[in-house]
This record gives structure tokens, sequence and C-alpha cells, in this order.
């Protein structure tokens, strides 16, 4: 999970050092990189997407809750 550090759109810079730790620890193919859309711009969200290509992440997970859905 790479978001809710409190600022949005969430900081490149700390998605790519959880990255970074998280590949010290779990092989690549069970990494994901997770994306919550309301709090990230169509831009960051491309940053974040290349982040998840540049370091060999299996892939991406966009999710949004819904209220009043359930």
């Amino acid at each position: 999970m790479t978001y809710d550090y409190g600022s949005k759109p969430e900081p490149g810079s700390l998605v790519t050092q959880a990255v970074r730790r998280a590949k010290a620890s779990v092989p690549l193919e069970k990494l994901i990189l997770g994306i919550s859309p309301p709090s990230e711009t169509p831009e960051s969200i491309l940053t974040k997407v290349g982040i998840a290509k540049r370091y060999g992440l299996d892939g991406i997970a966009i999710w949004a809750v819904r209220s009043g859905d359930w």
C-alpha cells in the first residue's frame, strides 16, 4: 500500500521509497502497487504506473470505496 501519506496526490518520492523497501523482502512477482484514485490526479496516476514499471512490479491495483452501495 503506497497511499494515505496525508498530502494529495501522494508524493512520488514516498511511493518510490515504499516500493524499494518492499522489494528488499518480497519477491517482485508478489508485488503490486495500490493506487487510490480519489487522492490522485490523472498525471499522478501515470507517475505511479511509471514507478511500478520502473521497478518491475507485477502490476497495479486501483480501488475506491463508494459509500451507500452496500
